[in-house]
């Protein structure tokens, strides 16, 4: 070859962990906000007594956010799809929420207003969970943008955990902060310190939301992964073929090579339209033919569509995922209202709900540890091990959490099968926080696997609709049947999830993808040191020849 073999320019920026942690703080306070009354329900029920708001209210709020995210998840995809940037769509949900700590604040300026507190809570239920759609839907997505290959199970981790931790502190702190008499005029009858949480998250996300607007960047100029480079190539292609587009076959410039990546039924070709950043020239994945090398054309957002809800695989992992992870979600939030149902503390059952959640973000924390040692592409074994577990941990629980009058004994003085534990209900949340907490980034990794090369913000937001579903229905069904049912039914939920595991096939086709990228760049590499040898050792003999 006359010429050197050009390679694929990958770089990781600095600044990439600025965005990871403002994107987890966002992630964090917005779920702070959104699960903030489940933490101190004794106290929101008292202080919004005018408004008979009572806790089935707060799980409807709840609900009618979740249908309402569901109904606008896609949608709002598409919109995100036309503008594709990420500063934008994570700026948009940080309004969204702001705006929601202030239209929940209403009824506290107002105290005429008290009568429709109801009104307003769900109000900011739904701004907070429409906003929640970049947030819960793009773990995935930050991780692919700003991380390599070998850091996108960390950051994957590390994002979508960010709004459990959130929970788990809500849980924690906000029964404490209730307890503060600051501003209070009439301490008699002190039922807790509602106002002092609603302003101190307004303050909190008020200041978050300026610091994203002043820096906050959409996407590294320099890709940091394989993957995303034939990504940002498509989009390029995309560019060019809307430009120069004929009823025949794109021309292709002089010496220019043609890449392709053929899944299934479809293929998209990509023309390298710049020698700086090339893709390799011969990649194509098994079972597939030249035949299949056509016009250029990008994944559009509907063909994303097709591709995940047309996918068996897909649609496993969506039945799978949906029924496990979105009843126990649900579960959790119910947490702290079941505790007081046994007569425990407001602060014991917040403490109890703290230490699950926070265990969850531990569990997400050990999982690049688990996938880099014995659970590497072993996803579905992985799967089954955790829910087993959350099988058996979730049956304990049932012992003794409330249940119906039917299944206890008369001679009991409490509510449950057996007498309520704090250390039994304390380990197996812990246990039950940490496994669930290691499964549920992998969701993401595993969608953006099967689905590649879909964008992982549509792959992660159809995990979110999943869960979110049965997040929802599980919501109403609580609210329908009180604290003696929720164990149960999350139970029946957990098992449901479970037994799919068995019929659900993973496959890695980002991976395989940059396996065989890194592949043709080491032979790159090869041919040119071979070059570099053969002109030296050429050199060398034209020198004798001279002397």
């Amino acid at each position: 070859m006359d010429s050197e073999i050009q390679q694929q320019q990958l770089k990781l920026y600095k600044r990439r962990w600025y965005v990871l942690i403002l994107y987890c703080l966002n992630g964090f306070a917005m779920n702070y906000e959104l699960q903030l009354f489940t933490g101190v329900p004794d106290t929101t029920v008292h202080y919004y007594e005018k408004g008979n708001v009572q806790m089935s209210q707060i799980n409807q709020s709840l609900a009618i956010g979740a249908i309402i995210y569901c109904i606008l998840l896609f949608p709002m995809m598409f919109v995100d799809s036309k503008f594709n940037n990420f500063r934008f769509i994570t700026l948009l949900a940080s309004y969204m929420y702001l705006s929601a700590t202030i239209i929940r604040l209403i009824p506290t300026f107002f105290s005429s207003q008290l009568k429709h507190a109801f009104v307003y809570i769900t109000i900011s239920s739904a701004l907070i969970q429409i906003g929640g759609i970049f947030s819960y839907s793009t773990p995935s997505k930050i991780s692919a943008l700003w991380f390599s290959s070998k850091q996108r199970v960390i950051a994957t981790s590390f994002a979508s955990l960010a709004t459990t931790l959130g929970v788990a502190v809500n849980y924690f702190a906000s029964p404490l902060i209730v307890k503060i008499t600051w501003f209070v005029k009439d301490k008699t009858h002190f039922q807790g310190n509602l106002p002092l949480l609603l302003y101190g998250e307004a303050i909190v996300q008020l200041i978050l939301t300026v610091t994203m607007t002043i820096y906050f960047p959409a996407s590294p100029k320099i890709p940091p992964s394989y993957s995303e480079n034939f990504k940002r190539k498509i989009n390029q292609v995309d560019q060019q073929t809307s430009i120069n587009q004929t009823d025949d076959a794109i021309p292709l410039m002089s010496g220019q090579p043609v890449a392709s990546y053929v899944s299934n039924d479809y293929s998209i070709q990509e023309q390298t339209l710049s020698q700086q950043v090339p893709l390799q020239t011969d990649y194509q994945p098994p079972s597939t033919s030249s035949a299949t090398q056509t016009k250029s054309d990008s994944i559009s957002f509907l063909k994303s569509l097709q591709i995940i809800f047309t996918s068996p695989q897909m649609i496993m992992l969506l039945l799978f995922c949906g029924l496990s992870v979105g009843g126990i979600q649900a579960y959790n939030n119910n947490v702290t209202y079941m505790m007081t149902v046994l007569d425990f503390k407001q602060s014991i059952g917040g403490l109890v709900s703290s230490f699950a959640t926070t265990s969850a973000v531990v569990g997400a924390v050990l999982l690049p540890l688990a996938q880099k040692t014995c659970f590497k592409k072993k996803d579905k074994l992985f799967y089954l091990i955790v829910f087993i577990i959350c099988d058996v941990v979730y049956t304990l629980l049932l012992l003794t959490m409330p249940v119906p009058e039917s299944w206890i004994k008369k001679k009991h003085e409490y509510r449950s099968i057996i007498k309520p534990s704090l250390p039994l209900i304390f380990i197996t949340t812990i246990f039950a926080g940490i496994f669930v907490g290691m499964s549920y980034p992998l969701f993401f990794e595993t969608a953006a696997e099967i689905s590649f090369p879909v964008n992982e913000i549509v792959s992660g937001a159809s995990i979110t609709l999943a869960t979110t579903v049965t997040y929802f229905v599980a919501l109403l069904t609580f609210s329908a049947v009180k604290a003696e049912y929720t164990t149960l039914v999350a139970l029946c939920l957990c098992v449901l999830g479970s037994i799919l595991i068995p019929f659900l096939k993973v496959s890695y086709k980002r991976s395989e993808m940059e396996d065989l990228e890194r592949e043709k760049e080491l032979e790159q590499k090869q041919i040119q040191e071979s070059q570099r040898g053969q002109k030296s050792k050429y050199g060398y003999s034209q020198a004798k020849i001279d002397e």
